[in-house]
């Protein structure tokens, strides 16, 4: 009985199998010459030349140009491809138009419209789109990389969004994810944590950390940005650097400017601390100011002095023959010096430092905002005198340990006039007098 099922299994096998030539057609494994036009439906297919139409089987072989599809877990053909590969291995050794679908896909020569696989690589240009965990192109991309860990070695003239974007030449685009670099110009957008770029910005860098090598002639806007050569559009963030502005201004809470900018040193006189020590950085347009101030005022509090830091921004209007207007907006956070019994100590004033003695507090918490409309004169190219009436307005915001609100708003030295709004907020009109000495 074993010997008769062989024998009709053999029969069947032989039966469907056929011989065209060199042809070799069955279920299991299919061997075929160029020009051959049926479809390869087997376990292991191959076509020894050119081919049109389909593979499907667990490894599909093409050693000539294929046209079609090949569908299986090893796809490779080793001319060109004008259709799709699907499987988890697909490998095309010439040019691919068309689309590769799998797990590792790999194009030697120039890429069809799409590879989609958790592994993406094409040595030659890319046309199209990469989707994946790993995509990289050896040569430019012209379309879009999409997938966790994204690089070109040329040029991009599209769009790279993953965690990790890499153009090794100039980016006509945009890149999105975590760390975007460029290793020449950027004529687009990098949007991510860390944005780099080794030649010029054109364009925009959002994100906290901003570098360009070169000039920017576009927008950095984060923590942390740099330019390291000139800087001809907008810096916008918390420190800002540039070797020079041509025509484009830093806003930001620290702005260095090696050459061009503006540095300088005031000594100040002012209706709330009449000594007053202020640094000032930026550029003319736009700078920013560090302040110290001291108030030995004690006609509120006979214990304690009065300390104050703070900060600030302005900028310059020339008017002519030397003459300047300059407007500024300052803001100052008192720090007290007080006693308390024998015990002497340096606090910042916070709501939630109050100390009550004998029902009342000895700490609380002030601001003063004041806006100055600076006019003043440039003796040289270093020393200036500025003065300008001030509007300030005070505010206290401060609790005995009960619950209980204190109400006592900081008094000035001296003002024009002064209005209380009410125990929290009052306005004063007053006048301050500066004398800067610029680097």
């Amino acid at each position: 009985m074993k010997k008769i099922i062989i024998s009709v299994l053999i029969s069947i096998a032989s039966l469907s199998a056929f011989s065209q030539g060199t042809n070799v057609y069955s279920f299991f494994f299919n061997y075929v010459q160029s020009g051959f036009k049926y479809p390869l439906i087997g376990f292991i297919n191959t076509a020894n030349g050119e081919y049109a139409g389909l593979q499907l089987g667990f490894i599909n072989t093409n050693r000539g140009a294929f046209a079609g599809a090949q569908i299986g877990f090893v796809n490779t053909v080793t001319d060109s491809v004008r259709g799709a590969q699907v499987g988890f291995v697909n490998t095309a050794t010439n040019d691919v138009s068309g689309a590769q679908i799998g797990f590792v896909n790999t194009a030697t020569q120039q890429p069809g419209k799409a590879q989609m696989g958790f592994v993406n690589t094409a040595v030659k240009a890319m046309d199209g789109a990469q989707l994946g965990f790993v995509n990289t192109v050896a040569d430019s991309v012209h379309g879009a990389q999409i997938g966790y860990v994204n690089t070109a070695v040329g040029s991009v003239d599209g769009v790279q969004i993953g965690f990790a974007n890499t153009a090794m030449g100039s980016v006509q685009g945009a890149q999105i994810g975590f760390a975007n670099s460029a290793s020449s110009s950027i004529n687009a957008a990098q949007i991510g944590f860390v944005n780099t770029a080794a030649g010029d910005v054109t364009g925009a860098q959002l994100g906290f950390v901003n570098t360009a090598a070169g000039n920017v002639s576009g927008t950095q806007i984060g923590f942390v940005n740099v330019a390291t050569k000139k800087l001809k559009g907008m810096q916008l963030g918390f420190i800002n650097y540039t070797d020079s502005v041509e025509a484009g201004i830093p806003i930001g809470f620290l702005s260095i400017v090696r050459h061009g900018g503006y540095q300088a040193l005031e000594l100040s006189v002012s209706e709330y601390y009449p000594a007053t020590i202020a640094f000032k950085i930026g550029v003319e347009k736009f700078y920013t100011s560090l302040f110290f101030g001291y108030n030995p005022s004690q006609s509120n509090q006979s214990d304690m002095s009065d300390f104050a830091t703070g900060a600030g921004f302005g900028t310059f209007i020339p008017i002519k023959n030397n003459f300047f207007f300059n407007p500024e907006l300052n803001f100052m956070l008192p720090i007290n010096r007080y006693k308390s019994g024998n015990k002497t100590t340096d606090q910042t004033i916070m709501p939630e430092d109050i100390v009550e003695e004998t029902e009342t507090p000895r700490e609380w918490y002030r601001q003063i905002t004041s806006f100055a409309p600076y006019f003043g004169y440039n003796f040289n190219a270093h020393c200036s005198l500025a003065v300008a009436p001030t509007i300030s307005w005070s505010s206290v915001n401060a609790t005995f340990e009960d619950g209980t609100a204190y109400n006592e708003v900081a008094e000035p030295l001296f003002s024009i006039a002064t209005h209380k709004i009410n125990d929290k907020h009052s306005v004063v009109i007053g006048a301050r007098a500066a004398l800067r000495w610029r680097f």
